[in-house]
């Protein structure tokens, strides 16, 4: 029973290996943890095209496996919606007597906050006796309406499953633990990577390389990760410069160092935008190159004569004979359906370089709790 890490930069196969070790295990039924619930069907279909068939093992995210745990003796309570949270936490705020925050909560937007920080705090495990003035009496007065209705929110669910998993031997069947796609633990996921390294064997991906500043602010997780992995630690060396363009692959080497090696021409793998102003400023900014590249593009393809874009199919309207219309449209041989591929790959390539980027900036990263 323990935890084996796998270390290294971006693009070094170390999911890829977490995943080949996952379908090894498969006969020991292990347990995949992924980012998100997005992520499944997309981790399905890769190991679907690795193996050809799944007869064992699960694959979730942190919160399923705490619904799980926290459901296994009996004891779990319903799930508050976030409407009933939110009517929860006015009623809390306008039965309190408050002092400091009195001004505060005579507004609409008080109750929102306080959900926000009453989040923060489940999240790092931390109860109504640990905080003082008016935040522990609505904090304390809004546990004892959850309990009252007998409910839970979704961070008390994953502190029970974790406290559950921490001193409950029946919490887990030592099933084989593999998880990947974090950078952060919040509290509650931290507790039960710690009891799952202690009753099952636990693998996990993190991005990480010692050393490099582009992975300074994951130095705490992973010298706790390597704490608890005491010695099981694989350090998988960088392999994005053997298919990245060059200008990518030193970018992915160099970001932020202070003395970084001499650099290969961009030659247009690399774009440089400069912004300032809020973050929807930003993603505008992106949108508007995402939507010039396109263009651009397009133009391109216009002005090569490869496609006639007034030849063009065109789609039409939902209705009854839709389907026929289509059908004939596919048939006709005068329609230059063979260029369409090309006008959907300039299309695509340029939407989904806007959707990459956008989502990359505006992602939250969890914030971290555990341990102080």
């Amino acid at each position: 029973m323990a935890l084996t890490l796998l270390a290294g930069p971006a693009n070094a196969g170390k999911v890829a290996l977490l995943l080949d070790r996952y379908l090894a295990d498969l006969a020991r039924e292990p347990v995949l943890i992924v980012p998100t619930g997005s992520d499944v069907e997309r981790v399905e279909c890769d190991l679907l095209a690795r193996a050809g068939a799944l007869l064992g093992g699960s694959i979730g995210t942190f919160d399923d496996v705490f619904e799980r745990i926290a459901g296994g003796n009996g004891a779990a309570r319903p799930l508050a919606g976030d409407a009933q949270r939110s009517l929860i936490l006015r009623r809390v705020v306008a039965g309190a007597t408050l002092g400091d925050l009195d001004a505060s909560a005579r507004f609409a937007g008080f109750g929102d906050a306080l959900g926000t920080a009453i989040a923060e705090l489940e999240a790092g495990l931390v109860e109504p006796d640990d905080v003082d003035g008016d935040l522990a009496q609505l904090y304390r007065r809004y546990r004892e309406e959850l309990d009252r209705l007998g409910l839970w929110d979704r961070d008390l669910r994953r502190a029970h499953a974790a406290t559950r998993i921490g001193n409950e031997l029946a919490a887990w069947d030592g099933r084989p633990v593999y998880a990947y796609g974090f950078e952060d633990l919040s509290g509650a996921q931290w507790r039960l990577l710690e009891a799952f390294a202690g009753r099952a064997d636990v693998t996990v991906s993190l991005q990480y390389e010692p050393g490099r500043l582009a992975f300074a602010s994951l130095e705490r997780t992973a010298t706790d990760l390597t704490a608890l992995a005491a010695g099981r630690i694989e350090e998988l060396p960088p392999r994005y410069a053997e298919y990245a363009h060059p200008a990518l692959a030193h970018l992915e080497r160099a970001l932020f160092e202070d003395v970084p090696p001499p650099a290969p021409p961009a030659e247009g793998a690399i774009r440089f935008l400069e912004g300032a102003g809020t973050r929807n400023d930003t993603v505008r900014l992106l949108a508007q190159r995402a939507n010039q590249f396109v263009m651009t593009h397009m133009t391109l393809l216009e002005s090569s004569g490869i496609v006639d874009f007034q030849g063009l199919p065109t789609v039409p309207p939902p209705s009854a004979s839709a389907a026929p219309v289509l059908a004939a449209e596919r048939r006709s041989t005068t329609s230059p359906v063979t260029s369409t591929p090309v006008v959907l790959l300039a299309l695509g390539g340029g939407i989904l370089a806007g959707i990459i980027a956008t989502r990359l900036l505006v992602r939250r990263r969890p914030r971290r709790y555990y341990r102080g």
